[in-house]
């Protein structure tokens, strides 16, 4: 045997080998691809049922890669809540950023907040499965991430321009933040999302009335 085909036959597998070597030290190959994976199986299955090595599998990694830039299942489903909250947040800043008066942008950031509430995904992810597996209190700081400011700076808004009666900003922003996040929860353990939904968006469309000026 030439000594040339001897040396590719052993280069081969020492390339497939350093080749996944590098996908799981980079994490920017990694880390997106566990993401999408465990939340196309959390979707699925729910936390419980879950297997990490489904999620591997389907990623096209090894279990060293998820170990590697996660501690364990809950820490990879904690990133997962994270993405899926952050693509929500993004989806009411838009819906907001079309409305021409701070308590309109408010009224709709609401009811974009509740309407994201009821897809299927996001009922088991964050709305179900989340306060179990994360404890509330940390999937209450992870749910409000940037949500408490920008309520905060909506509703000083809206009183700045006279839409809503003047009141202290931080227990309102508290209040209307309390009564929203409790909003989504119930729309995530309701058997008809949708029905639940309108029924809770009416009662917090009341309370915003009862506070408005006009």
């Amino acid at each position: 045997m030439h000594l040339f085909t001897t040396l590719r036959r052993v280069s081969l597998p020492l390339r497939h080998t350093l080749g996944v070597v590098a996908r799981t030290r980079n994490p920017e190959i990694t880390v997106p691809a566990l993401l999408v994976a465990a939340r196309v199986e959390f979707g699925r299955v729910g936390f419980a049922e879950a297997k990490t090595e489904t999620i591997v599998e389907r990623a096209g990694i090894t279990r060293g890669a998820l170990y590697h830039h996660f501690a364990d299942k809950t820490a990879l489903y904690s990133a997962v809540v994270e993405q899926v909250l952050d693509e929500i947040n993004s989806e009411v800043a838009l819906a907001a950023g079309a409305e021409t008066s701070p308590l309109a942008a408010l009224r709709k950031g609401i009811a974009t907040y509740l309407q994201c509430c009821t897809r299927a995904e996001v009922r088991r992810i964050v709305l179900q499965d989340g306060p179990a597996v994360l404890g509330r209190e940390r999937w209450i700081e992870i749910d409000e991430g940037n949500a408490y400011e920008v309520t905060r700076r909506g509703i000083v808004a809206a009183m700045e321009s006279g839409e809503l009666a003047p009141a202290p900003a931080e227990p309102l922003t508290r209040l209307l933040l309390g009564m929203v996040t409790q909003a989504g929860l119930d729309i995530g353990r309701a058997k008809r999302p949708a029905v639940r939904k309108r029924e809770l968006a009416q009662s917090i469309e009341f309370v915003l009335d009862r506070l408005a000026t006009g």
